[in-house]
């Protein structure tokens, strides 16, 4: 390979870890790389890594799997046994800037939106991340309250009223909170200003 990256390398080893039994799938792989390292490191350069590995034949797709090419398998098998994540991942790279594939294979094409559902599809990662959304939108949680029984519904938990006037949802959408003083009234009758704007206004 002309150039190798850490992400390259951090996914050739997420994958011989979890395809080590029957190709994985893309949940199966983030789950993986999260029990490995704490975190899913290099999101946004995920979909990039697939790309490269699978066009110099180091990982290949298996009915919508993906799994570790035979030249993939002795890239991983060389590495020392006993190194730390840190200095496997520079040994992995190092690998790689020294393979030398024969011919050109077809790429894996992975978006980053595959990579947020394959994280987000995780039974203990989704309910944290719906309550960081409804923080982040609407400065709530939606839970079922503490003194409850089995059963009840979630409801809206609010923290202050500063909190709730200034959540972000009311700059996304261009409205003033409800049931909070001051803004303009009846901005509900006019039309929308276009979504540029508004993303603007919001960032």
């Amino acid at each position: 390979m002309q150039s190798a990256r850490d992400v390259d390398a951090f996914l050739l080893l997420t994958l011989a870890t979890a395809a080590k039994r029957r190709p994985a799938t893309l949940v199966e792989i983030m789950a993986a790389a999260d029990l490995s390292h704490g975190a899913i490191p290099y999101r946004d350069e995920l979909g990039d890594a697939f790309h490269q590995l699978a066009t110099h034949g180091l990982i290949r797709e298996v009915d919508g799997c993906y799994t570790l090419t035979q030249e993939g398998e002795v890239i991983i098998a060389k590495q020392p046994k006993k190194a730390g994540t840190s200095a496997l991942i520079a040994s992995i790279r190092d690998s790689l800037l020294a393979h030398r594939g024969k011919d050109k294979h077809p790429p894996i094409l992975i978006s980053e939106v595959q990579i947020a559902d394959a994280i987000m599809a995780r039974d203990d990662v989704r309910p944290a991340a719906q309550q960081l959304i409804y923080l982040w939108f609407l400065s709530a949680f939606y839970l079922v309250p503490a003194k409850s029984k089995p059963g009840d519904p979630r409801q809206w938990l609010y923290g202050s009223n500063r909190q709730y006037e200034h959540a972000l949802i009311w700059k996304v959408i261009d409205a003033h909170a409800p049931m909070m003083p001051g803004g303009k009234g009846q901005y509900w009758i006019h039309a929308a200003r276009p979504m540029k704007q508004l993303s603007k206004k919001a960032g």
